[in-house]
């Protein structure tokens, strides 16, 4: 359980890991290896869009990010223990200014993070359709991801 895929949603949906069509945001996620994407998105329990508390990107990673890539990641939301990446059969996802990680799975927040700046610039778009929902599975992008959070995660305010 453990590949990672990109996705676009519909319409009203931003897609994962990837950059949506005209209006949509993509959706990247961290997915199961034995497993790839799965399920449609609902709600939280609590009627939220993802479940699991929301809260800001930590400082230092944020800095991180930002210095490697210019992006302003400020409006970026985390839901940490949200229920909507085992929806996917992903263990964590980002997709528009949202990074949603399955319980235990905070390991995947520098790489998600990266999967924002990646969208924000444009660069994210569907290469196929699982289930209805738009993906992008480009591997350089993932490999992308997982260098530059592992960069942010170390870097140090001066």
């Amino acid at each position: 359980m453990g590949g990672v895929l990109q996705r676009v949603g519909m319409e009203e949906e931003e897609p994962l890991q990837g950059m949506g069509l005209e209006e949509e945001e993509p959706l990247q996620g961290r997915f199961h290896p034995e497993g790839g994407p799965s399920g449609t998105l609902e709600e939280g329990r609590d009627g939220s869009p993802g479940g699991g508390p929301s809260g800001a990107l930590p400082e230092p990673l944020r800095a991180g990010i930002e210095a490697l890539s210019g992006v302003d990641l400020a409006d970026v939301s985390v839901h940490a223990n949200s229920d909507r990446p085992a929806q996917l059969n992903a263990l964590a996802y980002a997709q528009g200014s949202e990074i949603h990680l399955g319980p235990g799975q905070e390991k995947h927040l520098p790489h998600e993070a990266f999967h924002v700046v990646q969208q924000r610039q444009g660069r994210v778009q569907p290469t196929m359709e699982v289930g209805g929902v738009p993906v992008n599975d480009d591997p350089g992008l993932e490999q992308e991801a997982e260098a530059m959070g592992a960069k942010a995660a170390e870097f140090r305010l001066e």
